[in-house]
């Protein structure tokens, strides 16, 4: 099969002819139709953090295909089923497994970073972590479902202490922060973002933002921000992982306030604990996507209640999967979906 490696930081992936994997008893095959390019994989691409497994490794973890082969231990699926899978495999025997909290899994394993991908042709998984798509979902919005709108649901409805009425701040309007947005919207939050990029906040008020900030145009961010609200934010949601967000937010915070970080990053946290403890601020960290918010992320998706359209924006081949990762590198694109059997054309 074809597969794009990643073998260095700083260093374009590689694609190669690699074999395709052999399967398990419980494990399927599932032949990637989608893989979309994320944020977190440009943090061991461009920023050298270290992936969970020594590379050579083939990243990507928003994917969705159909099923090759099935072990012959696995029941419920069959050959053919349109599937998608979870970015995080949690091991189903641990403690938070056991009650349903899959995030807080002892021996939780990052697809694309503790083992093998979805840039390849083939990808083999335990059976258990697959879940099969309705008739009406594609393959572009199984890929889309598979970590972003997971993610978003597992942090607003799951993790967060967002309420009706609420101000929510959320640094980042890419498309795991829109998706956030949408979710914090069905709270009844008002929703303000921050970026770098117009082309994204005028996305952000098409979702019904309530206020939007660029915060190059900003003398200084907080004060902008503060002006926006009207006062200070209930919630702060940090998609973006840098440590000039982080203070941001923390300077936006109300007392009392709840700070959620949202960015695989392995930054320093730049501020000082004398500042939490005086303000009584809860600090978070959410990374996860769980198998377990499928069945709720789809029964929006049947009621309408989530836009997903303009999160792709850019498509690309395997063999072209270095130029799709430059534009996302450049703020052009806010998901760019890698196919790697066809050309998007065909799609």
């Amino acid at each position: 099969m074809q597969a794009a490696i990643y073998r260095n930081p700083y260093e374009s992936l590689s694609v190669e002819e690699r074999d395709i994997p052999v399967i398990g008893q419980r494990e399927v095959l599932i032949k990637v139709r989608v893989c979309a390019i994320c944020n977190s994989d440009l943090s061991y691409i461009d920023r050298g953090m270290a992936p969970q497994a020594a590379p050579p490794l083939i990243l990507g973890h928003e994917l969705s295909g159909e099923i090759a082969d099935l072990g012959d231990r696995v029941q419920d699926l069959s050959i053919g089923d349109r599937v998608i899978l979870p970015a995080t495999l949690s091991c189903g025997n641990c403690e938070g497994c056991r009650r349903n909290d899959e995030s807080s899994c002892e021996n939780l394993v990052y697809l694309g970073s503790g083992v093998d991908g979805g840039f390849a042709q083939y990808i083999a998984v335990d059976a258990k972590h697959v879940r099969v798509l309705p008739d009406w979902a594609g393959y572009e919005l199984g890929s889309v479902i598979s970590n972003l709108f997971l993610g978003a649901y597992h942090l607003v409805f799951e993790r967060s202490r967002i309420q009706d009425g609420d101000k929510v701040v959320i640094f980042g309007s890419g498309a795991f922060g829109l998706s956030i947005l949408q979710m914090a919207h069905l709270r009844h939050a008002d929703v303000y973002m921050v970026d770098l990029f117009d082309w994204k906040l005028e996305i952000a008020k098409k979702y019904s933002a309530a206020g939007v900030l660029n915060s190059n145009r900003a003398s200084v961010c907080e004060d902008a921000l503060k002006e926006l609200l009207g006062d200070r934010a209930d919630v702060i949601i940090d998609t973006v992982g840098a440590p000039r967000t982080l203070i941001q937010g923390m300077r936006v915070l109300k007392k009392g306030g709840h700070h959620i970080m949202a960015a695989n990053s392995d930054n320093q946290i730049p501020f000082l604990l004398s500042q939490i403890l005086l303000n009584e601020m809860t600090i978070s960290g959410v990374l996860s996507a769980p198998i377990h918010c499928y069945e709720n992320v789809i029964h929006l998706l049947e009621k309408k209640k989530l836009q997903w359209e303009e999160l792709i924006t850019q498509k690309y081949s395997l063999k072209d999967i270095n130029r799709g990762i430059n534009h996302l590198r450049l703020g052009q694109s806010l998901r760019t979906l890698i196919y790697p059997w066809d050309s998007p054309e065909d799609n």
